[in-house]
């Protein structure tokens, strides 16, 4: 029995160190906390700081890049290594704006997955975006051959897996995000999986490719070449794209509008400014909202409820609305935000009201 047991113990062991090594990806980590303060790169099983056992394979040869809407194609710099309580693990600075892409490369070299050996390459990002123009412009990371990218869809996230930027179908994605949240998802024949967007706390995405392309690294031959990507990305202030009616949201103002009269408020993502305007029958009726820092689109509404128009245009700067009243009677504009950023503002007005029969402008309004 005893001559029996031993090898049996060398199988558990050596399968629990390569299940070990094959748990390891690289990681990109924002901290902005005083014991962290730092973008921290780590290549551990999660991303926070561990023994750094496999660090060496990457420190003095892996790329960083940090992106922002102002920069959006840095150069690439190098990683410290630091060492705090028997871990390892390597650094850069801080992103200089609240939006940022951080974006990481390193190549491993060739591991043995029992008889197969494989040249193993890892890229890494966080992304952190405040708008849905600062997730279209650094949502992408066009300097790493791997790449997972997101899009703005809906009530939805839909993530792309791009190889060399061609779409790569039917690879398994894992997911995972606060309060145990949990998924393995397939991309489809366009590279896609769709995810039903968080209202808070961090998602982590991995993924990879693989090719059986033999060859030899450094003198050590492989059989195959794995190329694994993670995604960290925040959703506490992440881009959203609703489309939503307002009485679904928390109405911040309901006060009524006067002609030439501006009005200033604040958004978020799950509230909405609601006015009232006195409009007479057979009535033309022309506003604005000037979009400093929200995307809004303006709805418009009769006494009964019923839609009247709608109107999304540009992301910034004046959205105009106008409608045509049948009836007298007080009607409302809705304004949801479709894309924030926190602190969101904007000023709302009524340029003018002036009759308006079977077509015919009755008081043209001056200026």
């Amino acid at each position: 029995m005893k001559s029996l047991k031993a090898p049996v113990v060398f199988l558990i062991v050596c399968l629990c160190i390569a299940a070990s090594a094959n748990a390891h990806y690289l990681w990109v980590s924002v901290d902005r906390a005083p014991e962290m303060r730092g973008t921290n790169i780590y290549f551990e099983e999660t991303p926070k700081a561990g023994d750094g056992h496999y660090l060496d394979h990457f420190l003095g040869k892996s790329d960083v890049w940090i992106r922002t809407v102002e920069r959006p194609a840095p150069k690439p710099i190098k990683a410290e290594e630091v060492k705090a309580r028997e871990k390892r693990w390597m650094r850069v600075a801080l992103p200089e704006a609240d939006a940022y892409s951080v974006d990481s490369y390193g190549k491993f070299g060739v591991y043995a997955y029992g008889e197969k050996k494989v040249l193993l390459h890892y890229y890494a990002r966080n992304l952190n975006v405040d708008s849905h123009d600062a997730m279209h412009e650094l949502g992408r990371a066009e300097q790493m051959d791997l790449d997972l990218v997101p899009h703005d869809h809906g009530g939805q996230i839909e993530f792309t897996l791009l190889w060399k930027g061609e779409p790569v179908a039917d690879r398994m994605v894992f997911i995972r995000g606060p309060e145990g949240f949990r998924e393995n998802v397939k991309t489809n024949a366009k590279g896609r999986i769709e995810l039903k967007r968080l209202s808070k706390g961090t998602l982590t995405l991995r993924s990879s490719v693989e090719f059986d392309t033999p060859g030899n690294e450094n003198g050590e031959a492989f059989e195959a070449i794995r190329h694994n990507v993670t995604l960290v990305m925040p959703m506490n202030h992440a881009s959203k794209a609703v489309n939503v009616e307002a009485k679904n949201l928390d109405v911040t103002n309901d006060a009524p509008l006067k002609v030439n009269e501006s009005r200033s408020s604040e958004l978020t993502l799950k509230t909405a400014d609601e006015y009232t305007v006195n409009v007479k029958e057979n009535t033309f009726v022309l506003g604005t909202v000037d979009q400093i820092s929200v995307d809004v689109a303006v709805s418009i509404h009769d006494m009964d409820g019923k839609k009247l128009a709608e109107f999304d245009g540009s992301g910034r700067g004046p959205e105009y609305f106008h409608f045509e009243s049948d009836k007298a009677g007080l009607y409302k504009i809705q304004l949801p935000a479709a894309h924030v950023v926190c602190g969101s503002s904007l000023l709302t007005c009524i340029k003018c009201m002036f009759p308006f029969v079977d077509g015919i402008l009755i008081t043209a309004p001056s200026g």
